[in-house]
C-alpha cells in the first residue's frame, strides 16, 4: 500500500463510529404503509411483470444517455 493511501487508511480508521440507534416510525407512516400493502396490486400472484418493464426502460434511458458539454 502506497503511503497516501496509508495515510487516507489511518484517517478513516480514526474516525469515530457513528451512532445508529433505533427508528422509529410515526403511526401515520405505519398506517400508510399498511394501506399500500393492503392494495390489490400488492396481493400474491397479482401480475408485477410491469415492474420489469420499468427497470429495462430505466436501464436503457441511461445507458443511451450522453454527457452533454
Amino acid at each position: 500500500m502506497d503511503a497516501s493511501r496509508a495515510a487516507i487508511c489511518q484517517l478513516l480508521d480514526a474516525l469515530p463510529d457513528p451512532v445508529i440507534g433505533p427508528v422509529e416510525l410515526d403511526h401515520d407512516y405505519l398506517d400508510w404503509i399498511r394501506r399500500l400493502e393492503a392494495l390489490p396490486a400488492n396481493a400474491p400472484g397479482a401480475d408485477k411483470t410491469w415492474i420489469w418493464e420499468c427497470i429495462r426502460a430505466f436501464e436503457d434511458h441511461f445507458r443511451r444517455a450522453v454527457r452533454v458539454k
